[in-house]
């Protein structure tokens, strides 16, 4: 993705250009950003296919959606036609926030936030922890050996 910044036949999105960003990576999701033209999608396009074939994973184009903004039909249509994915509708929220070059408030985030923040009991993160505790020392998630540091203890 880098590599694609440089190229001079690439241009940023107008809100991301600044900040040379022209991607978020998530879990198991990617936002692309880029200027809605065909030369520039042709060199993201090869720039994500190429990461994806140096991680060993294989993208859905079914699975993928493209955003338009001010851009008119002729061109969707050659732009979808680069890269093989539907058409969303605006406005848009990503994991319940909303995606916009905006300024968001605590508002906006309290969906996100809700989804994150979940009771554990307290068995279960005494075994969250002891996994993480194995992890650190032997690089391995079942319990092989005693660890050679007490840990702290809240009383």
């Amino acid at each position: 993705m880098l590599k694609m910044q440089r190229d001079s036949n690439f241009n940023h999105h107008a809100k991301c250009d600044k900040l040379y960003l022209t991607n978020l990576n998530f879990v198991d999701d990617v936002l692309l950003f880029y200027r809605g033209d065909a030369k520039s999608v042709e060199i993201m396009m090869d720039a994500f296919r190429r990461f994806s074939e140096s991680m060993g994973l294989i993208s859905n184009p079914s699975k993928c959606i493209m955003y338009f903004g001010d851009v008119d039909n002729g061109m969707k249509e050659i732009l979808r036609g680069v890269t093989e994915f539907e058409e969303g509708s605006l406005p848009v929220k990503y994991l319940g926030v909303p995606l916009t070059s905006k300024k968001l408030t605590i508002h906006h985030y309290k969906p996100l936030v809700k989804k994150i923040c979940f009771p554990i009991h307290k068995y279960e993160i005494k075994k969250i922890d002891a996994i993480r505790r194995t992890f650190i020392w032997t690089g391995k998630h079942e319990p092989s050996i005693k660890t050679f540091v007490a840990w702290k203890r809240e009383i």
